[in-house]
């Protein structure tokens, strides 16, 4: 039997290197120097959603050349996806209590 870090041409290739960690990573963008994601912040709850993430998501940045895991934005509701373009990052939030209330947002931070 192999393990993850064997290969033969039958099996799937090893297991990709992890960058960072996260209680729910979500979204990722990547431009020309950094990877970008949220994460949402709380657990998946069966009966409610991600109700349990309301103010604890956040937003990184990872540079390609190597460092810390930098967070840009935190105390998020709910973060979800993200992109970015030349000037800036944008992602959503969800809300205080996704599906349940109206509260979303799409926001928008300079690089």
């Amino acid at each position: 039997m192999l393990t993850p870090s064997q290969s033969s041409p039958e099996s799937a290739p090893a297991v990709g290197t992890t960058l960072a960690t996260g209680i729910g990573p979500y979204g990722i963008a990547v431009d020309d120097v950094a990877v970008y994601w949220t994460d949402r912040g709380g657990a998946f709850d069966l009966d409610g959603g991600w109700k349990a993430c309301a103010g604890t998501g956040s937003l990184h940045k990872l540079l390609k050349s190597g460092g810390p895991d930098l967070t840009l934005a935190s105390g998020l509701n709910c973060a979800g996806g993200v992109t970015v373009d030349a000037t800036a990052i944008y992602w959503t939030e969800l809300g205080t209590q996704p599906n349940t209330t109206t509260d979303g947002t799409v926001k928008k931070l300079a690089k």
